[in-house]
């Protein structure tokens, strides 16, 4: 046995040094696997904090934490946004109940098989963003079957939300019940305006009972002004259950329902044969009371076709149409006759005699522009946020491009052309007009100029999951697309 004989002065030098090399290995573990902690509001201890005049801040990610996972503020309490707001972080939430996985937001009130608890109060967004709002569910097949969520609000009551924008949300879902909301999952007695969600959802799955809407998943005496919602909703479910999905590019579910002057200029892709999918409803539903469904001064465009579902709603029980239109060239959707919705050309969609001559107002409300919004009409009041993000400048294609795999779910992307020219250059941008990356190194196959791409940026990280812009361009040709990458 060796003995190692110590004095008291050096054990304490060393029990130092090893305290430090503690503290050390601590920090670097704790910064490794560090997430964002929620935080109260900066005037949570003020006299009439969360009063109509003194709302609750909520001004970073940490007070939206502390939002989502303080129960007891959901009633009664008033809330205002005060700056733009990165959820990248929520890519590191990781929590576990029982079979479900849950990952990213945890979402603002509840509703689901251990009861409702919503959101009854007012959130004032201020015009302020929300971005890269990141939600996972998954629960297996078999076993009784749990509601998952995947929304900045779950459930809200007598709810007031209004100026609230969120961009390049990703919300994934794989489970036997999912209902997903781009910015509320079930919503009742409630308004909603001046709001808009951008971004992606996708559900992969065998689903007895999936329900979708880029707004709201499910509205029960709505009112929805003013909004538009551009999501790109895939859906793969196997749905061995025969039971109707319903998809909206607006409310996936809807019952009493006022919506004006709002759009949907995003994409459905479902392969599911039992869907009642449309760009603005899922389905609309009878009232067993005297109200009714009445949507007006709307319209449905996008920048892909729509594969199973219809151009406006899937199913309709009961409902009011006046002046609402769709893109017959866009979304390669069809409606049945309904008086008060009518299909246009992509043309004509762009033109605002078309909008005017059907009473819609351009002084207050809505205007045009053929560099914002792709040309199609768009919010007066949210002009700004619309000029101030990247969409690509429309481009008329003088040749033909493609994206495979579309979603991407791969490490690589190929991205081809038609023509095969000198000094070919590609360049990639995120959701935020951020360039990601630039090349012009092309492979010529086929008589095909094919550009793969490894998913990195400039900087050789891999990306997050998203829809990308990508820009082609020779000296004398252009062309523009999108495309979805999935992790």
């Amino acid at each position: 046995m060796f003995k190692i004989n110590i004095s008291s002065e050096n054990t304490t030098k060393s029990n130092i040094i090893l305290n430090i090399i503690l503290l050390i290995i601590m920090f670097s573990i704790s910064s490794l696997f560090s997430e964002t902690i929620a935080e109260p509001p900066s005037n949570f201890g003020e006299p009439n904090a969360g009063s109509e005049e003194n709302p609750y801040l909520i001004s970073n990610l940490a007070n939206l934490r502390w939002l989502s996972e303080s129960s007891e503020y959901w009633s009664g309490y008033h809330f205002l946004q005060t700056a733009d707001i990165d959820a990248e972080d929520t890519r590191n939430w990781t929590d576990t109940i029982g079979s479900i996985m849950m990952k990213g937001f945890m979402g603002i009130g509840a509703h689901g098989n251990v009861g409702i608890l919503p959101f009854i109060g007012v959130y004032d967004g201020a015009n302020y963003i929300i971005y890269n709002l990141y939600i996972f569910r998954s629960q297996p097949t078999g076993g009784f079957p749990n509601i998952l969520h995947a929304s900045l609000f779950n459930s809200i009551f007598e709810t007031s939300l209004k100026n609230l924008h969120l961009r390049n949300v990703d919300y994934q879902c794989e489970g036997p019940s999912s209902y997903i909301g781009g910015l509320v999952s079930f919503a009742s007695q409630s308004s909603i305006t001046n709001c808009s969600v951008t971004g992606t959802i996708y559900y992969d799955g065998d689903g007895i009972r999936l329900r979708i809407g880029g707004l709201i998943n499910s509205a029960s005496e709505v009112n929805i002004e003013n909004s538009f919602t551009e999501i790109s909703i895939y859906t793969n479910n196997s749905n061995l259950y025969l039971e109707p999905d319903y998809i909206g590019g607006i409310v996936g579910n809807g019952n009493r329902i006022n919506l004006s002057n709002s759009y949907f200029y995003g994409s459905i892709m479902s392969d599911s044969n039992y869907i009642n999918s449309g760009g603005l409803f899922g389905i609309l539903a009878a009232s067993s009371i005297a109200l009714t469904n009445n949507i007006e001064n709307s319209y449905v465009a996008s920048r892909e076709p729509f594969e199973n579902a219809n151009a406006v709603f899937g199913q309709l029980l009961e409902g009011n149409f006046a002046s609402v239109f769709y893109d017959i060239e866009t979304t390669e959707a069809l409606q049945e006759t309904i008086n008060g919705i009518e299909g246009k050309t992509t043309s004509e969609m762009k033109q605002i005699s078309t909008f005017i001559n059907a009473g819609w107002d351009f002084e207050n409300v809505w205007d045009i522009d053929p560099t914002i919004n792709n040309g199609y009409p768009f919010l007066r009041s949210m002009r700004e946020l619309l000029v101030s993000e990247y969409e690509p400048n429309p481009i008329t294609p003088l040749f033909h491009s493609t994206v495979y795999p579309n979603p991407v779910r791969y490490d690589h992307v190929s991205i081809k052309t038609d023509v095969t020219e000198q000094n070919m250059e590609i360049s990639i941008y995120n959701v935020r007009g951020q360039l990601i990356n630039r090349s012009s190194d092309f492979q010529v196959l086929d008589n095909q100029n094919i550009f793969i791409w490894n998913r990195k940026d400039m900087n050789n990280n891999e990306v997050a999951s998203g829809i990308y812009f990508y820009r082609i361009h020779t000296n004398n040709h252009a062309t523009s697309g999108k495309f979805l990458i999935l992790k």
